[in-house]
This record gives structure tokens, C-alpha cells and sequence, in this order.
């Protein structure tokens, strides 16, 4: 190999590298935010609404 490709080369894995450690890096602080924010409590709950909309069978006396 020439010394054109082995700089090309180290620069290319250099690049890579710095792009990994970067994208790692910014996973790992979201999560923490992310994590914090639902611990803390300000994350809005989901409220469920019981629509009970059975109606009780009426009961008929005997005639």
C-alpha cells in the first residue's frame, strides 16, 4: 500500500470511530433524560374512562 491509502484508510476509521462514539454517547444521555423525566412525575398519565354502558335486565312480575 502507498501512503496515500493508509492515511485515506486511518482517516476513514478515525471518522467512523468519532460517529460511534458520538451516537453512543448521545443514546446514553437521552435514555437518562428520557428515564428522569418519567420518574419524576411530569409525564402526563393516561387517564381511562369506564363507559359502563350495560343496562340490568328489567325484571317482570308474573301476572
Amino acid at each position: 500500500m502507498n501512503e496515500t491509502k493508509k492515511v485515506a484508510r486511518r482517516f476513514l476509521l478515525t471518522v467512523v470511530w468519532i460517529f460511534f462514539v458520538l451516537l453512543t454517547l448521545t443514546g446514553i444521555v437521552s435514555a437518562g433524560e428520557r428515564t428522569e423525566y418519567v420518574n419524576s412525575g411530569k409525564e402526563p398519565q393516561t387517564v381511562k374512562i369506564n363507559n359502563n354502558l350495560s343496562v340490568e335486565p328489567i325484571k317482570i312480575r308474573n301476572l
